[in-house]
């Protein structure tokens, strides 16, 4: 759940960014770099994917046509981050077990909130 659980369940998160995108979306985001090859590589193998501030800048530059894409962006590159530490925090005993549970159906909940909006 650590490492394997932590990946999946940050790829659930952008997987739910994907399937919720319009296509028109998607290829003006890839196209004007809004979400690179790079960044997609990086969340499929589980890393994070972290902007610095003149590429931010940058990107939300680029994005001003499709702001709300950039917004949805950007909340999943941060439930991504909260999902995958929650997952690293599994419980080393079946006690504390239901509280994790319980929050990580809440982290997906929100999740599923927020970028399906």
């Amino acid at each position: 759940m650590e490492m394997y659980g932590a990946k999946q369940a940050g790829l659930d998160v952008f997987r739910l960014l994907l399937l919720t995108s319009q296509d028109l979306d998607i290829n003006y985001g890839l196209k004007f770099k809004l979400l690179t090859e790079e960044d997609i590589l990086r969340a499929s193998l589980g890393e994070e994917f972290r902007l610095n501030i003149t590429e931010t800048a940058r990107r939300v530059f680029r994005g001003l046509k499709r702001i709300r894409f950039l917004n949805r962006l950007r909340l999943a590159a941060n439930l991504m981050r909260e999902v995958k530490a929650h997952y690293r925090s599994y419980p080393e005993v079946s006690e504390d077990f239901e509280e994790w549970r319980v929050k990580a159906e809440a982290l997906f909940k929100e999740a599923k909130s927020k970028i399906m909006e």
